[in-house]
Formats: structure tokens, C-alpha cells, sequence
């Protein structure tokens, strides 16, 4: 039974009453009698108030059916509170900025097994850049980088040479349809959701937490962990699908972005000043004829070259993982970087998404959004109900039992 039938049966048994008390006799009827005539007209207050908030109770208009009247100003003020708070960049980071994306980061790779899946899709990104290097070329681009300078620009020269590659549209055309595939495929692994999951979670609670407005949103448009993270994963297959589609935004934003970094890669005084220091201490003790014909002669003798290469990446990639997992100024660096896209794509998206939620709030009636919102408050204001009947009973009897005395006492 719910509470409107259960407000409803008290109301009748506080009529009832009060009809059947009528003409009852002596201290204990009339302390009856006004118990229930109390109850039943706190009741039919209440009944009346809190129909009004819906509708019109017994066809009266006045100051009556208040959802219904303010229905657009309601709405107005709902899409105010989401633009100014539930999408407010500063709101949303406020909550962001206490995890660390560092941390978080780590536990995926240590122990959701993250490091693997990087490594898988790692891999057909290397095998697809190292089958369009044209050996000849990079062989002799770096016999000539030695000759020429002797110890100094070989790593930059051959780094430089090396990435040059990505440039080439059709070598960005098929890294695309890789990221693709290999995007849509870690969507699909149920262990991504395991790292959304509990963030998604624990950020939305933080926001509803202490605002019936908020929580009553969250439900209208039913935003629940599961709708929450699949718009999350749908975004970024959207995203992906744009990337390896030649005629969007996305992938000429992308590649004009690539091309200019490439461009610009050899007079970057940074980028510079760190292939200087690497190269000052790894070059003077390093082979450089040695491995570099070495590694030729694996790329153009041995079946088995990319099997090998692979090898080597994945202990640079465990290497470089392993060094970031102790290095906490790196954490710092990788977790703001990160809060720092977050920021940008909040305040970017927020009109977008604001410009949704005002045509879903358009989308309902009168009637639609009066049946929304008594769904989701009906049972307390039924309880007000209740307790007003039981309250103005009480109050009755208090009043009787005083009225009862003092007349004897004064009379």
C-alpha cells in the first residue's frame, strides 16, 4: 500500500470517528470526540494544501495548482541551477581536483592489469610505423648523421628522421584506423568500466549529496552510473570514429597539429636541451656502429626482426613505466597536465550539454512534468498527512483536557 492510500484510510478513520463520537457522553467521550474532529481537520488542511501544490482541490483556483502556473519559471530556474552549478567548470573540477590522476593512473596499470593492454596497443601502432620505414633511407640517414657530426645530433638527427614518418598522410591514415580499432576495443573490456566505475560513482554522489534539486535532475534524466559511463565511452568512440574519418574536423585538426609539432620538433630548445643531456651520457659509452648495423642487419636479414623490436619495446615501455611509478615529480606533471584537458573539455562541452538538458526540460508537459515530479516527492508530502492528522488529534485532546479542567476550576 502506498502512502497516498495510506493518508487517504487515516483521513476516513478521523471522519469516521469524529461522526461516531458525536454524541458521546462524559470526560473520556468529549476527549475522544475532539481528538478525532482535531485530526480529521488537520487532515483535510493538509490534504488541501498539498493538493494544491498539484492541482486544483474541490475546483477552488485561487493561489491553487502551483506546479502547473510556475511550470516555465520552474524550468527556467532548473536550467539556471544546472548551467551555474551541476556544469559549472569550477564545481566540477572543485570535486576532480581531490583525486589523483597519478594514483589512479597506476593502480590501472598495476593492478587492473593495465600495463598489458597498453603494450597491446602499443604494439600494432610500432609494427605499423616500423613496416613503412624505408631501411635504405634510415640506414643511411644515420651513417651519414655520424660521419658528418661525429657525437653530436646523432640521437636527435635519427629521432627526428625516425618520427618524420608520422607526417606522411597515408602513415597517419592507417595509425588512425588502428587508434580506432584498438580505441573500441579497450571500450568494449569490462575492466575499463572498472576504472570508471567507482569515479563516475563517487562523483555523482558527492554532487547529490544534500540537494533533493540534484538528486531529483540526476533522476529526471536518469543519469545512473551505468547511462553515466556509457555517454563517457560513447563520446569517445565518437571521438576515435571523427579521427579516422579523412573529411572531419578532427582528423585535419589532428594531423595540421602533427605536421606543425614535426615541424617545428628540431628548434624546440627543450626538446633539444634533453636529447643533449641524453645524449651526452648514453652516446659516449654506446657502440653507435655497432648498434646501428646491428639493427639494420636484424630489419633487413631476419624474419623474426619485428618479434625482437618488440621486445625491446616492451622492456622500454616497462622501463618507462617503471620509472614513472617512482618518479613523483613526473605523477605531478602527468596529473596536472591531465586536470588541465579535464578543465578544457568541461568548459567547452557545458553549452552543449546545457542546450540538451533545455530541450529534454521543453520535451515535457504539464501534465508529464507534474506526474515527474509528484513521483519522486509524493511519499513525504503524504506523510505530512499523516502526521498532521495524528498531530491536530493530539492537539484536540491537549485542549480538551485544559478546557475541561479550568472550566471546573473557574466556574
Amino acid at each position: 500500500m502506498n502512502r497516498k492510500s495510506q493518508a487517504t484510510i487515516v483521513l476516513i478513520v478521523m471522519i469516521a470517528g469524529t461522526l461516531l463520537s458525536l454524541n458521546a457522553d462524559g470526560f473520556t467521550g468529549g476527549i475522544i470526540h475532539n481528538g478525532f474532529l482535531a485530526a480529521m481537520i488537520g487532515g483535510l488542511a493538509d490534504w488541501f494544501a498539498i493538493t494544491a501544490i498539484f492541482k486544483k482541490p474541490l475546483g477552488i483556483s485561487w493561489r491553487t495548482a502551483i506546479l502547473p502556473r510556475n511550470r516555465q519559471r520552474i524550468m527556467d530556474e532548473i536550467i539556471t541551477f544546472i548551467g551555474e552549478d551541476l556544469l559549472n567548470t569550477s564545481n566540477i573540477m572543485k570535486d576532480i581536483v581531490q583525486y589523483d590522476m597519478s594514483k589512479m593512473f597506476i593502480v590501472y596499470l598495476e593492478k587492473l592489469g593495465g600495463r598489458n593492454r597498453l603494450k597491446k596497443v602499443i604494439e600494432p601502432i610500432f609494427i605499423n610505423l616500423f613496416q613503412n620505414i624505408n631501411s635504405d633511407s634510415l640506414a643511411f640517414a644515420i651513417e651519414k648523421a655520424i660521419k658528418k657530426n661525429g657525437q653530436k645530433n646523432i640521437l636527435k638527427d635519427i629521432l627526428i628522421q625516425t618520427v618524420s614518418h608520422l607526417g606522411d598522410a597515408d602513415v597517419y591514415a592507417k595509425l588512425t584506423h588502428v587508434f580506432h580499432g584498438l580505441v573500441i576495443k579497450i571500450l568494449d573490456d569490462e575492466n575499463t568500466r572498472a576504472v570508471f566505475e567507482p569515479v563516475v560513482h563517487e562523483i555523482k554522489e558527492e554532487y547529490k549529496e544534500g540537494s533533493t534539486l540534484r538528486e531529483m535532475i540526476i533522476a529526471m534524466f536518469d543519469l545512473s552510473d551505468e547511462n553515466l559511463i556509457n555517454i563517457i565511452k560513447n563520446k569517445l568512440a565518437v571521438t576515435a570514429e571523427n579521427l579516422k574519418n579523412y573529411d572531419s574536423q578532427e582528423y585535419k585538426a589532428l594531423f595540421a597539429w602533427l605536421q606543425g609539432v614535426l615541424e617545428e620538433l628540431p628548434q624546440n630548445e627543450k626538446f633539444n636541451k634533453i636529447l643533449e643531456d641524453v645524449e651526452n651520457q648514453a652516446i659516449s659509452n654506446a657502440d653507435i656502429a655497432g648498434w646501428t648495423k646491428k639493427y639494420i642487419d636484424i630489419y633487413t636479414n631476419d624474419d623474426n626482426n619485428v618479434i625482437y623490436l618488440l621486445e625491446i619495446a616492451n622492456k622500454a615501455f616497462d622501463s618507462a613505466v617503471n620509472k614513472f611509478i617512482s618518479d613523483e615529480s613526473a605523477q605531478k606533471t602527468f596529473d596536472r597536465w591531465v586536470k588541465e584537458k579535464l578543465s578544457a573539455f568541461v568548459t567547452k562541452s557545458s553549452p552543449f550539454i546545457l542546450q540538451i538538458i533545455r530541450d529534454k526540460l521543453n520535451n515535457y508537459s504539464t501534465d508529464s512534468f507534474i506526474a515527474l515530479v509528484e513521483s519522486h516527492i509524493s511519499s513525504d508530502l503524504q506523510m505530512i498527512r499523516i502526521n498532521g492528522s495524528l498531530v491536530g488529534g493530539l492537539a484536540g485532546m491537549l485542549l480538551y483536557v485544559l478546557t475541561y479542567f479550568a472550566e471546573r476550576m473557574f466556574s
